[in-house]
């Protein structure tokens, strides 16, 4: 559902470019989300814009104390380049006890692995590792309680003074842009060289 939300986001903002459309747009898909039922986002992404507009998601997050369906999990790694993550065999470490763990007596902190694997051309594909062999000399260590199909990957980055939340998809297009220069310009390639952060957000 987070993915179906912020897609619809993407889809709206994309197309439409302006104050007094984008304010509509919230108060509408503020509407939807109900009718679709679609569930709030943590309160972490609240400060969080989409892209570097005037779309926030305050609107869309629930309010601090409130119970929400999603965990926010920020990535145990330093801070990412997108470049030099997409376009390399890279992993993301997670720590996250997943619901059902109650107690865990196993070395190491509960938690889960995110891989790039060779994808189509020079782009890199992100896939959950799930074998023990993935976990070894690692500070986490897998529970099959974890699944891929509750996850929603993002990146973060500082800019104009707030977070900027970019899908994947469209850091996958900077990546793109950057190792093929007869592509055309996409809307932000300077992303691409941008320091922030991944998180995962995790549906309970």
């Amino acid at each position: 559902m987070a993915a179906e939300l912020i897609s619809f986001m993407i889809n709206i903002t994309w197309k439409r470019n302006g104050k007094e459309v984008r304010s509509s747009f919230t108060d509408k898909l503020i509407k939807l989300m109900k009718t679709r039922s679609w569930h709030k986002l943590p309160p972490s992404l609240s400060p969080m814009k989409l892209m570097h507009n005037d779309t926030s998601f305050k609107e869309m997050c629930v309010s601090e104390g409130e119970q929400c369906a999603y965990v926010d999990i920020k990535c145990m790694n330093a801070g990412q380049y997108v470049i030099s993550f997409l376009s390399r065999e890279a992993t993301l470490v997670f720590q996250f006890k997943p619901p059902g763990v109650e107690s865990c007596k196993r070395s190491g902190k509960c938690g889960f692995l995110l891989k790039t694997i060779q994808g189509p051309g020079y782009l890199r594909k992100v896939k959950l590792c799930t074998e023990e062999n993935d976990y070894k000399n690692q500070p986490v260590h897998f529970h099959h309680q974890i699944r891929a199909e509750k996850m929603y990957l993002y990146y973060v980055t500082n800019s104009n003074n707030y977070q900027s939340l970019l899908p994947l998809s469209w850091l996958e297009f900077c990546v793109l842009h950057s190792v093929d220069r007869e592509m055309p310009d996409p809307v932000l390639p300077h992303y691409s060289c941008y320091h922030g952060r991944f998180g995962v957000l995790y549906q309970k």
